[in-house]
């Protein structure tokens, strides 16, 4: 027996006969025939929810086929389907080398400059910027974690707002981690192009920040005399 998945037809076309649902876990929206549908007489299908299993379409994409009303008690799993690409484990190393090494340019860009920079009450808690970012991570990863349960389950889902401001609150290194780990969020062009701005403000910010670190050191390090500069005037 085929599992069975859980969406909402959210595109109908009643003149040529087919439309698109949108699964419940994020995935993109599948293509389906109004032949799959087998327990509806209405022809207005948009905002139903269906369950269908899937079937090889065209050009080896998924289509829904069998589609039906969703009944309580349908046995229903979601994220069975995955292109092994969105699982691979060059994406799940990607993430944590570049979550860690951003961190790890956090460690350095607060010890080595924000300290002298901050009231002095508080310089000592500059070095400990990179554990906002770890706290907030890990939390982020447990929201991406229940989300994905929720999806799964057809439950209450976590906005995806909430996700971002996690994210722009410092943590997306989790996040990151978690979209190519679960996996969950990563096909959703609209979804990554606003997760990529928030990571793109995180960086550009630590490379000014960086920037006017590293200014200093090397305007004196180009003032210092050469060498034999020195010899001449010894002698």
């Amino acid at each position: 027996m085929q599992h069975r998945y859980r969406g909402t037809i959210t595109v109908w076309d009643d003149d040529k006969g087919f439309g698109f649902i949108t699964p419940t876990n994020g995935d993109p929206a599948l293509f389906f025939h109004i032949s799959s549908v087998i327990n509806s007489q209405s022809r207005d299908l948009v905002g139903q929810r269906v369950t269908y299993e899937l079937a090889p379409g065209r050009e080896g994409k998924p289509c829904a086929v069998e589609v039906r009303l969703a009944v309580a008690g349908d046995d229903v799993r979601m994220d069975q389907y995955r292109p092994k690409q969105y699982r691979s484990r060059r994406g799940v190393t990607f993430a944590w080398v570049f979550s860690l090494s951003f961190l790890a340019a956090v460690t350095y860009v607060s010890i080595n400059f924000l300290s002298p920079y901050v009231p002095t009450a508080y310089a000592h808690l500059s070095p400990y910027l990179v554990l906002v970012y770890v706290v907030v991570s890990v939390f982020t990863y447990m929201l991406y974690s229940h989300d994905k349960g929720c999806a799964r389950s057809g439950s209450w889902r976590v906005s995806e707002s909430t996700l971002h401001l996690m994210e722009f609150l410092g943590g997306w290194p989790g996040a990151l981690v978690a979209q190519w780990s679960l996996p969950h969020k990563n096909r959703k062009a609209n979804y990554q192009v606003a997760f990529w701005i928030i990571v793109m403000i995180h960086l550009v910010t630590v490379a000014i920040v960086s920037k006017e670190y590293m200014l200093p050191k090397l305007d004196g390090l180009r003032s210092r005399p050469a060498a034999s500069e020195i010899k001449i005037q010894f002698l």
